[in-house]
């Protein structure tokens, strides 16, 4: 019988066909003995199908070339596939969708589940809906039905299609669930219209959200749900100054039904669509990100590249996002967790410096969203770092998830390619690459599947490093290039036991793993502590300070007399100041000015002058602005820096510590009150 998870462990030993046995224990993190077990029970099942089965050969796995969707594509549900984890959610989709009584003896039968395993599941899914102030309840006369607005049955409805859709048989049990509660969707057609009407309106939507909000539209074009979609009419006031309500009117020429859920309808696709700094220049948008722009570059220390590009970039980035958290619509961010492991550092400063989002929405942004911003800004750091290389190959990019994925995607396969020139799709993410573009290039790279896997290779935006070693050799052997610098891990291994004996193999096998693909990642993962670079002689006590230009050249003068920077970055920071205001003031009484590193940095260092009479930044007497710590940057690279910033932003967090270091009597004092503050914040 086939399961969810067996589906994913097929796909998996798909993508990785020809891999060494030991290469798939790496990857999967599992045991050979797992490996083997999960192969021997796909095998059972491809056989009761009388499809080909996983073979292994000389250690090497190969696997029919069957995808996913084909290989369900012969599953009869009702005989070959068991129903997991995925229990609730067709439950609870059933309640939304099903027009009539609604029994236990129908949940049985939906999910082919005894009695007991029903009330089970209902006992849960009424914990569940609690959080979302929805009720389930139950009569002898009206059966199992679901109490709540109707604003949170929509939202309901789209977060369950969601979180469906995540998993590899997700379409497959959506078809059935919906099948069950006879209603016949046709969000293939609404899905087409809205790529049509999005090149007339020149509007470009992100493919995978778009996929979610056309198969809600198409079920609500077919079902009615009680009660109407509120919102605050004003929230609506500059989409609806857009191309995009045009968009949506058209959309309702051809399904009538969907016009009562206008207001749904522009909220959903407002929050999938890119935004176009050019062709609709949202000023709520706009003030936000220039707020965002000076946040960041206070907080992390960093010079971004503030050209229209950039701009264009991040608006296009933040857009959606805005929308998102204005209408509550969740968004699922599968690299969340190695993110926030791989870029642990510049996540804190980036969550930091999204502040000007949440005050804006009055609302709390999500690890989800968090973790794309950081993944879009750390893209520029990671372009900061590149290899000049020669480029005599070109590759294509397809990445249909934003501009923050295809940013971070580029930099991980540079590292990886350096011979290569990519090119990503800058056009429509609803169109397939055409044969022209695939004539350009020699191999292309995409996240999702493509009609035509001609020359395509599937990846992730985030990559493991063994994941990379199999990428760079599976290409490798594909353009038939000499393998001189793809590195068999299996064979390495098997040339260190020859000559020696291996106490520990795993240990072994990861450490080269690291050695030899994880190094590129390090700056990212923080770099020097806060108490590594601030030390005793690189700490001021004074009473007071006239002005705060004199404050900030003081501050700096220990980074000076030890070499760490010249005259000139001096002079730059205050220019900054001058120019942009007092942003470097990032909590009440403390300062972090810097400037970029070309304007006169040797070496990495962090001081610190203490003022006792505060001083202000700012011209109009704000008391925000009235500083008595202030903390000189002085940074080499783009990332070395980014674990001290992170500590710092502990301190400023805390107006305990500020208040105790600012009482503080002597350097050796300050510097213990830092270590405790860090200590505590670590735990």
């Amino acid at each position: 019988m086939f399961t969810n998870e067996l589906i994913k462990k097929y796909q998996f030993f798909l993508n990785y066909t020809n891999s060494s046995i030991g290469e798939l224990e790496n990857l999967s993190n599992s045991s050979r003995r797992t490996i083997l077990s999960d192969i021997l029970k796909i095998n059972e099942a491809l056989s009761h199908l009388l499809l080909p089965t996983i073979r292994i050969e000389n250690d090497l796995i190969r696997v029919p070339a069957i995808s996913s969707k084909e290989l369900l594509g012969h599953v009869d549900i009702s005989r070959s596939y068991t129903f997991q984890h995925e229990r609730l959610d067709m439950i609870v989709l059933y309640l939304v969708l099903y027009p009539d009584y609604i029994s236990n003896y129908h949940l049985q039968d939906l999910l082919r589940m005894s009695k007991n395993s029903v009330v089970a599941d209902l006992k849960d899914i009424r914990e569940f809906l609690k959080n979302q102030s929805i009720s389930l309840q139950y009569t002898r006369s009206e059966g199992y039905y679901l109490e709540g607005t109707g604003s949170q049955l929509r939202q309901l409805l789209e977060r369950t299609i969601e979180k469906l859709m995540r998993l590899e048989s997700g379409r497959f049990i959506l078809d059935y669930v919906l099948k069950e509660c006879r209603i016949a969707t046709k969000d293939a057609a609404i899905f087409s219209h809205i790529r049509t009407l999005s090149e007339k309106y020149q509007l470009t939507f992100i493919f995978e959200n778009v996929k979610i909000v056309s198969l809600v539209m198409a079920i609500l074009n077919e079902i009615e749900i009680e009660g109407d979609y509120q919102v605050k009419q004003e929230d609506y006031r500059n989409i609806k100054a857009t191309a995009l309500l045009k968009l949506v009117e058209e959309l309702e020429e051809e399904y009538p039904k969907l016009t009562k859920e206008r207001d749904y309808i522009l909220s959903r696709l407002a929050g999938c669509l890119q935004g176009n700094l050019d062709l609709n220049p949202d000023p709520t948008v706009v003030q936000i990100m220039d707020e965002i722009i000076k946040q960041v570059k206070a907080n992390t220390g960093l010079e971004f590249p503030m050209g229209i590009h950039f701009r264009k970039n991040l608006f296009a980035h933040l857009y959606p996002s805005y929308y998102r958290l204005l209408f509550n619509i969740s968004l699922h961010n599968p690299l969340t967790h190695q993110i926030k492991r791989e870029y642990r550092s510049l996540y804190e400063l980036i969550r930091r410096s999204l502040k000007p989002l949440e005050e804006m929405t009055g609302k709390p942004l999500s690890s989800d969203e968090i973790a794309y911003f950081t993944i879009h800004f750390g893209g520029y750091l990671q372009a900061k770092v590149k290899r000049r290389e020669a480029k005599d190959l070109r590759a294509m990019i397809v990445c249909p998830n934003g501009v923050s994925t295809s940013l971070i995607l580029q930099s991980e396969l540079e590292k990886i390619f350096p011979r290569m020139e990519f090119q990503a799709i800058s056009r429509s993410h609803f169109k397939t690459v055409d044969n022209m573009e695939r004539d350009d290039v020699q191999v292309i790279f995409s996240t999702t599947h493509l009609e035509s896997q001609d020359k395509v290779f599937l990846v992730k935006p985030l990559m493991t490093s063994i994941e990379k070693i199999l990428l760079k050799r599976r290409v490798y052997e594909y353009l038939h290039l000499e393998k001189e610098d793809v590195v068999s891990i299996d064979e390495l291994m098997g040339i260190v036991a020859k000559y020696t004996t291996i106490k520990n193999e795993e240990g072994l096998k990861n450490e080269l793993i690291h050695y030899l693909f994880a190094q590129n990642n390090q700056q990212l993962l923080g770099g020097d502590s806060l108490t590594d670079l601030l030390k005793e002689e690189l700490i001021q006590q004074v009473d007071s300070m006239s002005t705060w230009q004199d404050a900030v050249g003081l501050a700096a003068q220990p980074l000076l007399a030890h070499g760490y920077i010249e005259e000139s970055y001096i002079q730059a920071m205050i220019a900054s100041i001058n120019e942009t205001g007092p942003y470097i003031v990032l909590a009440p009484k403390v300062a972090v000015p810097h400037a970029s590193p070309d304007a006169g940095v040797h070496q990495l260092g962090i001081s610190l002058l203490q003022v006792k009479e505060p001083v202000d930044f700012s011209e109009d007497d704000d008391d925000d602005k009235k500083v008595q710590l202030i903390f000189v940057l002085a940074a080499v690279d783009s990332t070395a820096h980014l674990r001290a910033l992170q500590e710092l932003a502990l301190i400023l967090d805390d107006e305990e510590a500020i208040d105790s270091l600012i009482a503080a009597s002597d350097p050796r004092e300050i510097l213990a009150i830092i270590e405790k503050i860090i200590e505590e914040g670590g735990e």
